[in-house]
C-alpha cells in the first residue's frame, strides 16, 4: 500500500509516465486482494499464486486510507468498522489493537506449543496490543473524517510513551514478531497521527487521493 502511493507521488512529482502505470497496476493488485466476507483486504498472495487469507490490521488500516484515495468510501468505512470488530481490544483500561485476527500465531502447531504451552494458540489468545498498527488506525480515522475516534486512540496510547518521546512497540513480547523495546516505526506513526489532526493541509495531502 506505501509503495502505491510513493509511486504514484513519483508520477506527479517527476510527470514520467512509468510511475503512472506501475502505480495503476499495483492498485489492481490490491483492489483483487479485497475479502468481502472479512470487509477488509487480506494479506497478499502465497508463493504457489493462491489468496493468502491472513487478515492483518495494517492491512485494514492503511487499506482505509487507500480505498478513501481511490474514492472507494463505501469500502473505507466497512474496513474501519471491520477494524473495531477484529481487532480492538482493551487492557488495564487502555484501548487499542491487536496485530492480526483470530488466525495461529506461528502458523505452525509445534512452535506454539513451544511457546505458548497451547499449538492452536491464535493472536486472539496471545493478544499484544500494538502501538504502531493503534496508530495506523487514528490515522485511517483523521483521514475519514473521524476526529474523535482518532483522538481517543491517540490519548490511548500516551502511557506506552517513555520520557525521551518514543513509544514501545507492543505491550508484550511475542517471541521473535514483537517486543516491548521502543520503536521508530510506533513514533513515527503518532507524530503522522497528531499531524493528521491538527495540519488540514498535512491531512489532505497525506495518502490522498
Amino acid at each position: 500500500i506505501d509503495a502505491y502511493f510513493l509511486l504514484r507521488d513519483l508520477y506527479h512529482l517527476t510527470g514520467e509516465e512509468t510511475y503512472r502505470e506501475a502505480a495503476a497496476a499495483m492498485a489492481e493488485g490490491l483492489e483483487s486482494l479485497w475479502s468481502t466476507e472479512a470487509q477488509q483486504l487480506i494479506r497478499g498472495v502465497n508463493p504457489d499464486r493462491t489468496r493468502d487469507e491472513v487478515l492483518p490490521l495494517d492491512t485494514a488500516s492503511w487499506g482505509a486510507m487507500f480505498f478513501l484515495a481511490r474514492e472507494n468510501r463505501e469500502r473505507a468505512e466497512a474496513t474501519l468498522e471491520a477494524v473495531d470488530r477484529r481487532f480492538l481490544i482493551e487492557r488495564d483500561g487502555h484501548a487499542g489493537y491487536i496485530p492480526y485476527g483470530n488466525s495461529s500465531v506461528y502458523e505452525n502447531d509445534v512452535i506454539n506449543e513451544v511457546y505458548f504451552g497451547d499449538p492452536d494458540a491464535t493472536w486472539s489468545d496471545v493478544a499484544p496490543l500494538w502501538m504502531e498498527g493503534s496508530l495506523g488506525v487514528a490515522t485511517a480515522h483523521g483521514k475519514a473524517g473521524d476526529p474523535a475516534a482518532a483522538l481517543q486512540i491517540v490519548e490511548a496510547m500516551h502511557p506506552y510513551r517513555h520520557d525521551n518521546g518514543g513509544f514501545q512497540y507492543a505491550d508484550r513480547e511475542v517471541p521473535h514478531q514483537f517486543t516491548t523495546y521502543r520503536s521508530v516505526a510506533a513514533t513515527a506513526w503518532y507524530v503522522l497521527a497528531v499531524a493528521v489532526l491538527e495540519n488540514e493541509e498535512v491531512r489532505r495531502l497525506f495518502w490522498s487521493g
